[in-house]
């Protein structure tokens, strides 16, 4: 019951009261965080005067539908684009601030057990866009 696990389930049942947490792994993929800490070492020297990081580093849902999660946190080469999924603004993976709009890409291993990836992730500045399947960027 650390404060993570706490978190995590709390984020969870926010959309989906009903759901049962069965297992939750923390890992990390340290690529990933390298990358991840010298982009978050950008924005706050970027914005140390303008603002906080608030709505800039967010905890979102991923629904990775093709691949293991496991293997997807685990391996560098993940994050190719054969394993994204096209949706209402191009082929990306799509990434929700509710899990439960994560289930529909969710990755399946058991017939009613679904995996889903909480993420601590770097959103960076947005920009208004219509939905347009063929974006790619």
């Amino acid at each position: 019951s650390s404060e993570e696990y706490k978190k995590v389930l709390k984020k969870m049942k926010a959309s989906m009261p009903r759901a049962e947490l069965k297992k939750l792994y923390r890992i990390q993929n340290r690529a990933l965080w390298e990358v991840y800490s010298d982009q978050l070492t950008f924005f706050r020297e970027k914005y140390r005067q303008e603002r906080p990081l608030n709505g800039i580093q967010q905890d979102l849902f991923l629904g990775t539908e093709r691949v293991d999660p496991m293997e997807l946190v685990l391996n560098d080469h993940s994050f190719h684009p054969a394993n994204l999924t096209p949706g209402m603004w191009g082929t990306s993976f799509h990434m929700f601030p509710n899990s439960s709009a994560a289930i529909p890409l969710s990755y399946q291993k058991e017939s009613k057990r679904v995996q889903i990836i909480m993420c601590q992730v770097l959103t960076g500045e947005a920009l208004p866009a219509d939905p347009n399947p063929k974006m790619i960027e």
